[in-house]
């Protein structure tokens, strides 16, 4: 009789034990296709004001900075202050170019607010899979809540619409409300986290405002992606400058080259940017070999500012198949009749005096403020003309003899 008993007793228990482990955990708490237990790490709208287009339209209870925090993630209450939103100018929140993606089983759309909820709202879907059409996904009147979420029906939604009739009652005074977050879960249209996090694909490459990086790192936005290195707002001194840079490593890590922009400048906003490369030394020996300041001289070769304030400074050579250079005023002039030609007598005596053509620059001025190229150019020419003239006048001499000898 004991043995029955404690048979019984085991048998009992083992019954339990299984039926427990074979008990199904509530399907509202399990990850999965048909639940909204993913919650916000599958919400489309993260950031939707820079991914998506995001309109307000009626009354304009927020103005772009609070709009744009209505999908930041951060449930931070953004309130209609002043402003009361009523069924006669109600204010309407619309998302245009969602993903193309069908809800299948389960997708879910809704708001929070800490306080103030919206007593009357409707939210629209664009259906671009069946109707082509608005459709009512939910028509509320005399709301509550401080949050709402809604089942989305069969269909692919590729824009959403919120309608805020009626604000709060209870606010002070009336009508106000106060909106956090208006989300849209979607798990099978959105990796965790879209918008917020950075995504990486398979081969590592990362993604920021994009899923498909095409570069180890890419920065995408519709209006042209944005990559900001900063001194966080802290400012430097001639004494103490500092650098915001991006640096290239190459073997051993050892820097190959860095682009750099120097805050030399304390408390204004001028500066340079500078391009190093390493000169073979070792690791770290980086040299600036350009540079453009701030009043947009570039210098290459050297980092001392031409004394001329020159656009362009090269401490070297430049090699070129051709270089134009604009001149005022021609030569030509030698040509014209009034042109004053110095007689040859008083060229000879400037020479033995000076040691240089008259109107061309002596050696040490060449040595100390070098050649304008278009001047010299211009200056041999008009040499070579007022040569010409010379010429001219002589071969006439020679022909005049040439006839009084015959």
């Amino acid at each position: 009789m004991k043995k029955k008993i404690l048979y019984s007793i085991f048998f009992s228990f083992f019954s339990i034990s299984v039926l427990t482990a074979q008990t199904q955990i509530p399907e509202g708490y399990v990850p999965g296709n048909r639940t909204i237990s993913a919650s916000l790490e599958k919400n489309i709208l993260f950031n939707a004001t820079s991914r998506f287009t995001v309109t307000q339209t009626g009354k304009q209870g927020f103005d772009s900075n609070e709009l744009s925090k209505l999908f930041d993630g951060s449930m931070e209450v953004n309130y209609t202050w002043g402003i009361p939103i009523s069924s006669n100018d109600p204010m309407i929140i619309e998302i245009d170019n969602l993903p193309n993606v069908h809800v299948q089983v389960g997708a879910w759309v809704g708001f929070s607010t800490r306080y103030w909820p919206p007593k009357k709202f409707k939210i629209e879907g664009w259906d671009s899979w069946s109707t082509n059409n608005w459709v009512t996904i939910s028509d509320i009147d005399n709301n509550t809540l401080e949050q709402y979420i809604v089942k989305v029906p069969y269909g692919s939604f590729t824009k959403l619409k919120f309608t805020f009739f009626d604000g709060c009652p209870s606010s002070t005074p009336g009508g106000q409300m106060g909106v956090s977050e208006i989300y849209f879960i979607h798990p099978e249209a959105a990796q965790a986290y879209d918008g917020l996090l950075l995504k990486c694909n398979t081969n590592g490459s990362v993604g920021i405002g994009t899923t498909t990086p095409t570069g180890n790192l890419e920065v995408a936005n519709s209006t042209g992606g944005v990559l900001s290195i900063s001194t966080n707002k802290i400012n430097g001194s001639v004494a103490s400058p500092l650098f915001p840079r991006i640096d290239f490593l190459g073997y051993d890590n050892g820097n190959k080259a860095r682009i750099s922009a120097t805050e030399q400048t304390s408390n204004t906003y001028g500066s340079k940017l500078s391009f190093f490369v390493n000169d073979g030394i070792s690791a770290t020996s980086l040299k600036e070999r350009l540079t453009i300041n701030a009043n947009g001289n570039v210098l290459i070769g050297t980092t001392l500012a031409d004394p001329t304030n020159a656009l362009l400074t090269v401490n070297g050579t430049i090699h070129a198949k051709e270089v134009i250079v604009d001149v005022n005023i021609p030569a030509d002039y030698v040509f014209h009749p009034s042109y004053n030609l110095m007689p040859l007598s008083q060229v000879e005596q400037y020479v033995k005096t000076n040691s240089h053509l008259p109107e061309i620059p002596s050696a040490a001025e060449v040595i100390k403020n070098g050649v304008s190229i278009g001047e010299m150019q211009n200056k041999l020419l008009q040499k070579i003309e007022e040569l010409t003239l010379y010429v001219i006048e002589q071969q006439k001499e020679i022909n005049m003899l040439k006839k009084a000898k015959k």
